[in-house]
């Protein structure tokens, strides 16, 4: 985008922004779902360090929460490569 004939053609610096843009996105998405597994890591650790049954449900149910994501997270990308 620094590049003096950037906006030359201006639909074609409007879709590189706009490609730019969804794979910020992408990557956003990404280490947003990396900090739901760390923090799901960490409350099994806790529940294992307590033995506490409660804190066991609720790792069980931020894991299966964050399966679903992940699975939606990959076919979100599998479907907007090229095809």
């Amino acid at each position: 985008m620094a590049a003096v004939d950037f906006w030359d053609d201006a639909d074609k610096a409007q879709r590189l922004i706009a490609e730019i843009n969804e794979v910020k996105g992408q990557v956003d998405r990404f280490f947003e779902l990396k900090r739901e597994l760390d923090d799901a890591e960490l409350s099994l650790e806790l529940a294992q360090e307590e033995g506490d049954l409660e804190l066991f449900a609720e790792a069980d149910k931020t894991a299966n929460s964050l399966l679903v994501d992940l699975d939606s997270f990959d076919l979100e990308l599998l479907l907007e490569g090229p095809y």
